[in-house]
């Protein structure tokens, strides 16, 4: 802290107005990160970076070659039994990109080009007569895709050599000294000059020209010593030198040396790069990093040169400086690692004058251009946006040490009012008498606030009082509208626009209290809150900070709702609660800023990278000024900024693969992981797993990724910053595995990247093995259909051929025996007679039966109407005798039906047996068969006749039941009988 003095109004007057241009986009704070041994980097001794068009960060070392993703390091060494490696480890120059994303640099052995599609190295080294030449190959630079310029060799054997990558012709140039060159192109990429540094124990540096091959040494008499790096410029040079900073006007031949402030001068700057069109960045070995305003030839720094505060850089000294495309700060080192940070990342302004202090207490004064601070353990100060704090003399009893300021409240007449832990004090002049102590407290202080009639509240450990600040000293009484709840500790008060009152309660709860002629009454009791810390009314809703999350209350139901994930916001301890643009709100937490829009449930945190003081904030230290600013305070210092300006980070991460198993194996493509598109693969190998990066360098620990395969997951599977996701005994099929990722706001890439995958069927589940199998099948089907028609016709033959022979020949025979027993029946002895009668009453039954079974297999009598002949037939022969009429008819049946032989005998031989019978045993005159369809697809038959019938007399086992019964369970069907009005059989199947 420093006091004003005539010094500072100088300072002030003089030289605060020369940088402010330079430095009004400058004068913030970065967030480093760090990049060393500890993660991955294959040692500390770095000197080049390089960031490619896949942004992926190349860093060069004394021990091989590393990749950067922003999570993760891949290291490239040399191995001498692999002719696809690195021809050896030590890195000695700039890296340069041709157009078809290769990489070319040197180490000490030769020049080396990265191939990209194969993931790995080729080599180039000059042939000599005796070998090839191995000694400090420093590649210089790439022209136009075509010609490599680097230097060979150390000390007076060092040459300048091209190589035309056409041709494959090497040209030795001229001699070339120095270890640092810095090559100077036109406008169409061809190389026209060479500046080379670090001249071997001399001061200045030399130009090279390549059209006369002639080489200027410049400033060898001057008192820069040996040059590290030059940076032209359209007037002269910018210099980094062993004896400091220089700029050279060649229109004036004036050299002149720059020095931070009135300090002595820098000693060795390494590295001078241009970091906008108004400001250089240098690296300087006892200043750290500094920048240097073009137009006000000033000099200053802007992070901490304090190594280990939050925005120092981590290194004690930065060698070379690199600024990529996307606007991020690369710093190497001698021998701790890389130090990386992005500038436009930040949001939140610093003041560095707080750095390290914790803020326990706001105050706007002078219309917000000035704000009192209370700052632990040192007292009161008065800032000013970017400005050096006034300190304000605070005066406790000198029996007490200084106690640290808790609240600070305005009150009439520019007075300020203070309350510490035991002491209530007044400021009427902050300039001249600072703050007095008035007043002790009834007990140690908790949390104060005004009501809406004026009064002043605070709460102490031993209940709440009511404060006249109008007496002569301020005089404290309890307050006895909150009598009940004196006994109670209350750490925060609210009074609402209905005149509610709310108190934080016990670290707990939440009461609100309605008021009423005879004091407050308790109108509702919200448990499980925490510490509620800060409120703000914002339309029907009330918001309140607590420990436990962000509460929303609605203001006419008093239902509250204490937010979760699912609202788009964690459940963090929260401080305060201030309004932005657009319906957000702001809130300070003990894991740095959350910006929440509650209309969209989506949050924003802000960290380090974005500028905050550090990641926890403190209790009662914020404040909405009357400018529109918002203050906060934390345990590392006092951020501002206006919640108006504040935008997200545009730029989103690139999406490359990693890595890749099948079935848990790591896998090692012919092409490099980068370049991954398509996958093919058989169906065995069907278990994969996927590494990937979103490369982001802003903020790379909180970048976020998500992932899905289509078309089995339609979600979004949610991941952190590292990238990896595996799937299982995936069925043959086409599918898109694709992620995208997002930057530490949660801004998402627009477009999502992708791996066509294709598991191939295997040959038992393919279509030709279908169709195969189908037509195999078919070619069975139809050849048993086949083979079973032929067989068919066989039988039918057959049948037909049995047939015939049994009617021609076995027919013929029993037709002769019959007449020949009748003959010789006619004539016979009257002994013999019965005999020839019997035989001829066998051979009649012979040839029935015959006659039946020729008609039984005879295919050509596959019909209904062959049975209906064949039933009537019989009937005529059996019934006529008996003087029994017979009709036979057919309901719903076809007579040209087909009917199966066995089928057909069956049913025959049912009806023929039932008009036997009712020949032999029927009383009656009519006799009916009804055929029908059945249920079963069969036949239905019913055979009826009128006879009486004595139910005692019928022979249930006799042969002429059993054998229907029989016939029909040979046709698979049912047999039953009556003898209402008549004998009744019902055949169905």
């Amino acid at each position: 802290m420093k006091s004003p003095s005539p010094l500072w109004f100088l300072y002030f007057l003089l030289v605060v107005p020369a940088c402010l241009k330079g430095q009004q986009n400058l004068c913030k704070q970065w967030a480093w990160h760090a990049l060393q041994p500890e993660q991955g980097l294959s040692q500390g001794s770095n000197e080049y970076i390089f960031r490619d068009s896949e942004n992926f960060m190349w860093i060069s070392s004394l021990d091989g070659l590393n990749r950067f993703d922003g999570q993760t390091v891949k290291v490239y060494k040399a191995d001498p039994s692999d002719s696809t490696s690195l021809l050896g480890n030590i890195i000695t120059s700039h890296f340069f990109e041709d157009q078809e994303q290769n990489l070319w640099f040197s180490t000490y052995e030769g020049i080396q080009c990265y191939q990209r599609q194969t993931d790995q190295f080729s080599s180039l080294q000059i042939p000599r007569d005796t070998g090839f030449y191995q000694q400090d190959y420093q590649l210089i630079y790439l022209e136009n895709d075509r010609l490599l310029w680097f230097r060979i060799g150390v000390g007076s054997e060092a040459r300048l050599w091209k190589y035309d990558l056409v041709t494959l012709e090497a040209t030795s140039v001229t001699p070339l000294h120095g270890l640092r060159f810095i090559p100077m192109a036109n406008t169409q990429g061809e190389l026209q000059q060479i500046i080379t540094c670090l001249l071997p124990n001399r001061p200045g540096f030399e130009l090279l020209n390549l059209t006369t091959l002639h080489t200027d040494t410049l400033f060898a008499a001057s008192p820069m010593g040996q040059v590290h790096d030059v940076l032209p410029a359209e007037r002269g040079y910018w210099i980094g030198a062993e004896n400091g900073f220089y700029s050279y006007d060649h229109y004036f031949d004036r050299l002149e040396q720059h020095s931070l402030n009135f300090d002595p001068p820098l000693g060795n700057v390494f590295s001078v790069k241009p970091f906008d069109e108004h400001n250089l960045v240098l690296s300087s070995a006892k200043e750290g990093l500094l920048f240097f305003d073009i137009s006000g030839k000033y000099l200053y720094q802007v992070p901490s040169p304090k190594k280990g505060a939050p925005y120092s850089i981590p290194l004690d000294q930065v060698n070379k400086i690199y600024l990529d495309e996307q606007g991020t700060v690369w710093l190497s080192s001698f021998r701790e690692g890389i130090a990386y940070a992005t500038p436009g990342k930040i949001k939140f302004k610093y003041d560095p004058y707080l750095e390290g202090q914790s803020i326990t207490a706001l105050l706007e004064w002078n219309g917000g251009f000035f704000n009192l601070v209370s700052v632990r353990g040192t007292g009161l100060i008065l800032a000013e946006q970017g400005r050096d704090p006034w300190f304000i003399k605070t005066q406790f009893p000198s029996e007490q040490k200084e106690e640290t300021i808790k609240a600070l409240f305005a009150g009439e007449e520019k007075t300020i009012w203070a309350l510490s832990s035991h002491y209530l004090l007044r400021s009427q002049s902050l300039f001249r008498g600072g703050f007095q102590t008035l007043a002790s407290l009834p007990a140690p202080f908790l949390a104060r606030t005004a009501l809406s009639n004026g009064q002043q509240l605070i709460a102490t450990y031993e209940g709440i009082y009511s404060v006249d600040l109008s007496s002569s000293p301020p005089t404290f009484t309890p307050y006895q509208a909150l009598n009940q709840w004196q006994s109670a500790l209350v750490t925060a008060f609210y009074e609402d626009p209905k005149g509610r009152l709310y108190l934080a309660v016990d670290a707990s709860r939440l009461v609100i209290l309605q008021p009423g002629p005879a004091g407050y009454q308790l109108l509702k009791t919200i448990e499980g809150t925490g510490y509620a810390k800060a409120f703000l009314e914002q339309s029907d809703t009330l918001w309140i900070a607590t420990s436990n999350g962000l509460l929303s209350l609605d203001n006419t139901s008093l239902e509250t709702h204490l937010l979760q994930g699912n609202d788009g916001i964690p459940a963090e301890h929260f401080y305060s609660v201030l309004p932005g643009r657009d319906q957000s709100l702001w809130l300070s937490s003990n894991q740095g800023v959350w910006q929440y829009f509650p209309g969209q449930k989506r949050s924003v945190q802000y960290t380090i990278p974005d500028g905050i003081q550090g990641l926890e904030f403190n209790t009662d230290a914020f404040l909405l000024n009357s400018r529109g600013l918002i203050w906060l305070g934390g345990t590392q210092g006092l951020n501002y900024f206006d919640p108006a300006t504040i935008e997200p980070w545009s730029k989103t991460p690139t999406i490359q693969w990693t890595g890749l198993s099948i079935n848990d194996e790591a896998v090692s493509l012919p092409y490099s992981m980068a370049s991954l598109e398509t996958l093919d693969l058989p169906y065995q190998e069907n278990t994969l797993s996927f590494s990937f990066v979103g490369i982001e360098y802003s903020d790379p620990p909180r970048n976020q990724l998500r992932y899905r395969l289509l078309p089995i997951e339609e979600r979004w599977v949610q991941l952190g910053a590292e990238g990896f996701a595996r799937y299982s005994n995936l069925q043959p099929g086409r599918y898109t595995f694709e992620v995208q990722g997002a930057n530490p706001e949660g801004i998402w890439t627009k477009t999502s990247k992708q791996i066509q995958l294709r598991i191939r069927t295997p040959w038992w589940r393919s279509w030709w093995f279908y169709a195969l199998v189908v037509c195999s099948l078919g070619g069975i089907i139809y050849g048993i259909m086949v083979y079973r028609l032929q067989q068919a016709l066989k039988l039918e033959k057959m049948r037909v051929k049995i047939s015939s022979d049994l009617h021609d020949d076995v027919g013929g025979i029993l037709s002769g025996l019959t007449m020949q027993s009748e003959i010789l029946a006619m004539t016979a002895a009257p002994e013999r007679k019965s005999k020839l009668e019997r035989i001829n009453a066998l051979s009649r039954q012979a040839l029935s039966r015959m006659r039946d079974t020729v008609w039984a297999i005879d295919v050509r009598k596959d019909k209904l109407a062959f049975l209906l002949d064949r039933i009537r037939e019989h009937a005529e022969e059996t019934l006529e005798a008996k003087d029994i009429h017979f009709n036979l008819r057919l309901e719903n049946l076809p007579e040209d039906k087909a009917m199966h032989a066995e089928a057909r005998q069956n049913v025959y031989l049912i009806c023929k047996e039932a008009i036997t019978n009712t020949a032999k045993y029927s009383n009656g005159d009519q006799m009916e068969i009804i055929l029908s369809p059945s249920p079963k697809k069969g036949l239905k038959i019913l055979i009826h006749d009128n006879g009486q019938v004595d139910p005692g007399s019928i022979k249930v086992a006799g042969l002429g039941l059993s054998n229907m019964r029989l016939r029909a369970e040979r046709l698979g069907g049912s047999f039953q009988y009556t003898v209402d009005q008549g004998f009744r059989i019902e055949v169905v199947y």
